[in-house]
C-alpha cells in the first residue's frame, strides 16, 4: 500500500507478543537485502485490544488480484451462483 518497491529476496518477519489478557502486540520487519541496506520496521509494536462482543469484524480482500485469484479458484457465490449451489440442499 506505501509503494515500497520489493524483490523476490524479500522476507517479512511477523511477531506477535501476548502483553496481558485483553492486549497483543504487533511488529512487522521487512528484510530485503537486494533493494535495503537494513531492515525496514513496518509497524513496531503496534497495540492491539480486545473489542466487545458486539463488534463485528468484517471480512477484506486485500486487493483486485486476490478477488479475481479467489474467484478464479472458488467462483462467486454470493449471486445466481449461489442459488444453484444450495438448490438440491
Amino acid at each position: 500500500n506505501a509503494g515500497l518497491p520489493q524483490s523476490d529476496a524479500m522476507v517479512v518477519e511477523e511477531t506477535y507478543h501476548r502483553v496481558d489478557a485483553d492486549h497483543l502486540e504487533v511488529s512487522i520487519k521487512i528484510i530485503d537485502p537486494k533493494l535495503y541496506k537494513k531492515p525496514w520496521i513496518a509497524l513496531d509494536k503496534f497495540p492491539l485490544r480486545l473489542q466487545p462482543n458486539y463488534v463485528d469484524m468484517e471480512e477484506m480482500e486485500c486487493s483486485q488480484s486476490d478477488q479475481d485469484h479467489y474467484y478464479k479458484l472458488f467462483g462467486d457465490l454470493t449471486g445466481s451462483a449461489a442459488d444453484e449451489a444450495t438448490k438440491d440442499k
